[in-house]
Order: C-alpha cells, then structure tokens, then sequence
C-alpha cells in the first residue's frame, strides 16, 4: 500500500484541502497481509498520528453530509468524542448521528484535539482558516473523506 505524504508544513499559507490538481511532495509503503494493517503502516510511516482518546473536529462540504454521517458514527463508537461545526452538525444530526455543535471550531481546538476532518471548500473562509490553524497547532488533519473511512478501518483492526 502507497499513501502520498504532503508536507503542508513546508508551504505556510497554501490551503491544505487535497484537490485532483495536487502532487505529494512524497509517499511511504505499509506493506502486510491485509489492507487494514497496510494502511495501518502507510498512516504510521506519513507520521499521520491520532491519539486513541479525546475530541474529533468535523467542518464538512454539505454535499457531503450523507457520506461524512456513517464516519462520524464509526468515531462514536471508538469513543471519541465528536464535535462540528453549526452546518456540519445540524446536517449529522439529521441524518441521525448525535454530535455537539460549536459555534466557533477555531477556538476549540486544543490539547483534547485528536483529529480535524475539514473537506469544506476553499470558497469557505472559515474552513480555510480552521484547516491553518490546525496545521499551525500540528494537529492531525484530514481533508478527504476517503482517508478518514481508511483509517477507521485499520483502526477497527490494527491499533494505529
């Protein structure tokens, strides 16, 4: 298994919301006999940590509500606790998943922070800047929907 590893951090003021026009600025291999523990190991050589407790930030492109909504249930039942922003959450919560809304997800990032998930546009100013402030907080972030569900599944198998 290849993952493409993008070093945002050495390219201050660059939204890091993964667009098909994007090249990595490198990839690592997570070799096993199974996907799951393959990309366990994919994840574990890009340096793409979560801690096993705490709080998961989700700030979602609408349209993607329906699919972000069996993810973030998944993250409930490994205990984390999910927090979104107003849109996000009233989108989740109307597909059926109970996750807590707050008003400004900047602000809340922290030491209880284990992951943001932002896949809202880059027409969105607010996501940009939660997507920048997470990377200056070196906080672990995901910005596809798709990488998510694969680290959820190695999760489910492989302690990452």
């Amino acid at each position: 298994m290849k993952a493409p590893v993008f070093s945002f951090t050495k390219l201050p003021g660059v939204d890091p919301l993964v667009g098909p026009e994007m090249k990595s600025t490198g990839e690592v291999m997570g070799s096993a006999s199974s996907f799951p523990e393959a990309i366990a190991k994919a994840f574990a050589g890009a340096k793409l940590t979560v801690p096993p407790t705490g709080t998961v930030l989700l700030n979602s492109d609408p349209r993607q509500y329906q699919e972000l909504a069996p993810l973030a249930q998944s993250l409930l039942g490994m205990h984390y606790t999910v927090t979104a922003d107003p849109a996000t959450a009233a989108g989740l919560t109307q597909s059926g998943v109970p996750v807590t809304a707050v008003a400004n997800p900047t602000a809340t990032l922290g030491s209880t922070t284990a992951l943001v998930v932002s896949t809202a546009p880059v027409t969105d100013a607010a996501a940009v800047a939660l997507r920048a402030h997470t990377l200056g907080q070196q906080l672990p972030l995901m910005t596809a929907l798709d990488t998510l569900h694969a680290w959820i599944m190695a999760h489910a198998h492989v302690e990452v």
